[in-house]
């Protein structure tokens, strides 16, 4: 059986959203958490996210 692992991004208050529920976009991150996450993504066998969150991310 696999593993089932969630990666989501929040600020420290909580928020996962910005006001009227669109994406606040982008914060720098150090060139290692950008390793790490690549190499937990290009691993997973499936890749789930939500209809608003594909529509953003579909074009890239």
């Amino acid at each position: 059986m696999r593993k089932v692992v969630l990666i989501m991004t929040m600020s420290i208050d909580g928020y996962v959203v910005g006001p009227a529920g669109m994406s606040t976009g982008g914060f720098p991150e150090p060139a290692e958490l950008k390793r790490w996450k690549l190499d937990r993504i290009s691993r997973a066998g499936t890749h789930i996210m939500g209809r608003v969150s594909y529509e953003e991310m579909g074009p890239y």
